[in-house]
């Protein structure tokens, strides 16, 4: 096995639904899985309607399936995998998270991505909204792993639970809520807003840096899940900052899977615009956009 380190981002080591009547309810099983998002012109729309979609495919693996689904308007995407046996988080996301419209007299609307455990059905689903602009897309990877699972949380300006460092611990991100101009304004000194979570004075620590809405407040949300790997193999973590790089070369690809650990940048373009990883066979990419950088780290 070979594996190609990448560059770590010098700016990243210094950071820290309701359904209506017309709720469109569409079956995944014919839909092949995208592994690279395709340029797309669609424009959202934040007072559409939900949509529910349904992946009724199993897992391809004993780790369980990646998962790409977003798109324009509101989408609510249940899947296959149970709490009970997988967790799932973030590889990246891509469109936009613009929380307003150009007129600033207009009430902010939150733009979201989130993977998380519906309380109904103990299968996870993955949230998206589009605030104003084209739509945002999240790409997900699902293990068959719940090894002392952990949930970490942190609201903009309030506080975040942080989890104890352990040798097997890692932790991705699932998701970001930006409120107002949060993910898509620049920071002092240009700086890119951003969400991450990372090691900090013995723990596991999620942390956000957004951009200061015209009102002066600076709002959002994110979260992100911990679990205690095998320890069979791992990449360690990369950064990734207006590039595409090959993260590893592994023949049996299947068997690997990644997560996001940063995710930074302004979320204003289309469907083709983000931070992800993806699969190349026999390699697992890492991606970002021009003004978007990614941490990620993958392990077996």
């Amino acid at each position: 096995m070979r594996i190609q380190t990448i560059l770590t981002i010098p700016l990243l080591a210094t950071l820290g639904a309701c359904v209506t009547s017309e709720d469109e309810a569409v079956d995944l099983a014919a839909e092949p899985e995208i592994l690279e998002p395709g340029f797309s012109e669609e424009v959202g729309d934040p007072n559409a309607p939900e949509i529910i979609t349904y992946r009724s495919e199993e897992p391809a693996s004993l780790f369980g399936s990646t998962v790409f689904t977003g798109g324009p308007g509101n989408r609510t995407t249940y899947l296959t995998e149970n709490a009970s046996t997988h967790t799932c988080y973030l590889r990246g996301i891509s469109g936009s998270l613009k929380g307003q419209t150009s007129s600033w007299d207009d009430p902010r609307v939150d733009a979201l991505v989130s993977v998380e455990v519906d309380s109904a059905t103990n299968k996870w689903k993955v949230r998206t909204k589009a605030g104003y602009g084209p739509g945002v897309w999240a790409y997900i990877s699902c293990v068959m792993n719940t090894t002392n699972r952990r949930f970490l949380a942190k609201t903009a300006g309030g506080a975040g639970n942080d989890e104890p460092i352990t040798d097997r611990r890692r932790c991705f991100l699932t998701g970001i809520t930006a409120h107002g101009s949060a993910m898509t304004g620049p920071r002092p000194n240009d700086a890119m807003p951003g969400v991450r979570v990372w090691t900090y004075g013995g723990t596991w620590r999620i942390n956000t840096w957004f951009s200061d809405n015209t009102d002066g407040s600076i709002d959002g949300h994110a979260s992100a899940v911990c679990i205690d790997i095998s320890g069979i193999g791992e990449t360690g973590q990369h950064g990734v900052e207006n590039g595409d790089l090959v993260i590893f070369d592994w023949g049996n690809y299947n068997d690997w899977y990644c997560g996001a650990e940063g995710i930074f940048g302004w979320f204003t373009g289309g469907q083709d615009s983000g931070a992800w990883s993806y699969k190349q066979n026999p390699r697992w990419r890492a991606k970002a956009t021009s003004g978007k950088a990614l941490t990620s780290r993958c392990y077996y």
